[in-house]
């Protein structure tokens, strides 16, 4: 009984952190990636519990983006290895990471969620987006998607600028 107090007491901490943190990004205009020798990585989340906190996507340490649920973002990155990693701020530091190469001028395409395998989370159903297939099973919280399916990402989801300097 004793642990299972603990437990939740902690969850309750990462949840207050998480939202102590969080602040209204805005929608913005979809604006094209520019075609260049940088891979360009598309990123996005839906349902992804807590759904009111905005989650940090930082490449090899540093924050690129803040992602809010049910939205994605886009941002270039140099041909090569790195670090890919996200997750809410916490006292645990517990981001999803990915350690991927990139190849120039190529297409990324990841999905941030909280979900496990058919489909259920924690928190009830995930909602798929429509043509896109998740690879792998268990927990899940960051992975590769084939970049095809980019245009159905764009057509379901809203738009948030990342910081444009890497």
């Amino acid at each position: 009984m004793k642990s299972r107090i603990i437990f939740i007491s902690l969850w309750a901490v990462i949840l207050l952190t998480s939202c102590a943190h969080t602040e209204v990004i805005a929608t913005a205009t979809y604006v094209e990636p520019p075609q260049t020798q940088l891979a360009t990585v598309f990123v996005f989340r839906t349902n992804s519990m807590p759904t009111k906190a905005n989650i940090k996507i930082l490449i090899d340490d540093k924050i690129v983006a803040w992602l809010p649920d049910e939205r994605f973002t886009w941002f270039q990155i140099p041909a090569g290895k790195h670090s890919i990693s996200a997750g809410y701020p916490n006292p645990f530091n517990s981001n999803a990471n990915l350690n991927l190469s990139f190849n120039p001028g190529e297409i990324y395409l990841l999905q941030y969620s909280g979900t496990a395998k058919h489909d259920f989370s924690l928190f009830g159903q995930h909602d798929e987006i429509e043509g896109l297939t998740r690879q792998g099973g268990g927990w899940i919280r960051l992975q590769v998607l084939p970049k095809n399916g980019v245009s159905n990402v764009l057509n379901s989801l809203s738009y948030v600028v990342a910081k444009p300097e890497i």
